[in-house]
């Protein structure tokens, strides 16, 4: 987790920002001064007991826009944070399984590794699904900080895979790597939106043999 630990460092939830605080803290003064001037002149008058109700829930609307609104602006930050964390500890997962592959089958790790992610991976509960192939969409739509730390532990994928083929210089390696990657995770998409197992299993066997004639012998 050096990547992620490596990134700016998370605010403190209960800081907040002095300024914006007076400014709103001001602005809720006015209001309370407005509506107890209001409130005492209209209480005199029994004909504007309707107008003086609405006059409470102006205020109570107003207290909650002045200080929900940024409680929501901070779990909606944190929320992010939690994918990030989420998305980038995928990732270093799926690097490590890869290494781990290629350290235990040798020249055969690909044939396993695509197996196992056509089938395993194509088949679990989404809670389990990997990372690349269930958290990328998300990241697209995210901001340009996630994007970049998804990227950099992606890049890292990518040497993983390009480093375990056999041929080619390792720019073209890199290449492979990326179509590989690109064909079992979208490949499990695709697969996973199909009502037929069968038409499930019909996806998988294409993908497996795509990405196994990527690294072919001519």
């Amino acid at each position: 987790m050096t990547l992620f630990a490596a990134s700016s460092p998370v605010p403190d939830p209960l800081t907040l920002n002095l300024a914006d605080a007076a400014i709103k803290l001001g602005a809720l003064l006015v209001i309370y001064l407005c509506f107890i001037v209001a409130q005492r002149f209209l209480s005199r008058k029994q004909l504007f007991r309707g107008i003086e109700l609405q006059l409470n829930l102006l205020v109570l609307v107003s207290l909650a826009l002045l200080f929900l609104g940024p409680v929501l602006d901070q779990m909606h930050k944190y929320v992010w944070d939690a994918f990030k964390a989420a998305a980038v500890s995928g990732l270093v997962q799926l690097r490590e399984a890869i290494e781990a592959l290629r350290a235990s089958e040798g020249d055969a790790w690909l044939e396993k590794f695509a197996d196992f992610y056509m089938s395993v991976r194509r088949t679990c509960e989404l809670g389990e699904s990997c990372a690349l192939q269930s958290l990328t969409p998300e990241v697209a739509r995210a901001d340009a900080g996630t994007k970049a730390v998804y990227e950099a532990e992606l890049l890292r994928v990518v040497e993983a895979v390009a480093g375990g083929l056999p041929n080619g210089t390792l720019p073209a390696r890199r290449k492979t790597a990326w179509a590989i990657l690109s064909l079992l995770s979208g490949g499990v998409s695709i697969a996973r939106s199909a009502a037929d197992p069968r038409v499930g299993a019909q996806i998988a066997a294409g993908v497996k043999g795509a990405v196994l004639a990527l690294t072919a012998h001519p």
